[in-house]
């Protein structure tokens, strides 16, 4: 179950790297990565630290149920937060939120998710998996 850990952790590192979102307009576009916001940035500390403590919860001692539950929270705030963003993403898209001098002029803002979003929220998913793995290990060990 390691191994799950560490490729779920790896992918939402590497997630936040990505662009999470965009925004485009008739006056141009603009993306931000999972570093430029906080959700991605609460991800990235909370999947570390669930890596953490998967490894630590491989260790087979009477700490290694509480650490596999912890990691699964870990995987869990993860998961919370690129689901916030996609759910934020979605109400934005098509400018429902626009003042309404923007929308008399006609201007159509689009928000997208973009890949690194997707990566970490899949990376949180693997990572819970891991985590759940490794609580059935300890569990069967004590």
């Amino acid at each position: 179950m390691k191994a799950l850990i560490w490729v779920g952790a790896a992918m939402v590192v590497l997630g936040v790297f990505l662009p999470w979102v965009s925004v485009s307009s008739p006056m141009g576009s603009a993306s931000k990565t999972g570093f430029e916001i906080n959700q991605g940035i609460i991800s990235i500390g909370v999947g570390l630290l669930g890596a953490l403590l998967g490894f630590v919860s491989s260790r087979r001692n009477e700490s290694a149920k509480t650490f596999a539950a912890l990691t699964i929270l870990s995987a869990l705030v993860v998961g919370a937060m690129a689901i916030s963003v996609l759910m934020e993403v979605a109400r934005q898209s098509g400018g429902p939120n626009l003042p309404d001098q923007f929308r008399n002029l006609g201007l159509h803002i689009r928000a997208n998710a973009e890949i690194g979003v997707f990566l970490s929220l899949v990376g949180g998913i693997v990572l819970l998996l891991g985590g759940v793995g490794a609580l059935k290990g300890a569990r069967a060990a004590s």
